[in-house]
This record gives structure tokens, sequence and C-alpha cells, in this order.
């Protein structure tokens, strides 16, 4: 499982940090892993070289 965030303008890390644990949990609730959780500020090529190598 991946996820790619938006980030607001008021978004902190303390959000991230949040919003990632709750996809991690959702993930092994699903009998998964989250295996990327990203920005959708990172460049194209960033996110597809993360969907691919995970």
């Amino acid at each position: 499982m991946g996820v790619l965030i938006e980030k607001e303008i008021d978004t902190d890390e303390e959000d991230l940090e949040i919003v990632q644990a709750i996809y991690e949990r959702v993930a092994i609730e699903m009998a998964s892993s989250l295996v990327f959780f990203d920005s959708v500020e990172r460049p194209p090529e960033g996110v597809a070289y993360a969907i691919t190598n995970h």
C-alpha cells in the first residue's frame, strides 16, 4: 500500500506523522504494509521511483 498526500498550507510534521500512523494501521488491518508515504509535491519521477522500487 502506498499513499500520496497533498499538504495544506498549515500542514506540519506532526500532522504528517499522525496521518502516516493511521495509514500504517489501515495497511495492517488489510494484511498489507505501507511501503511508501510521500507528498504529491515530489517530482513525478521520484514518485514513480518510489512506486516501482518498493
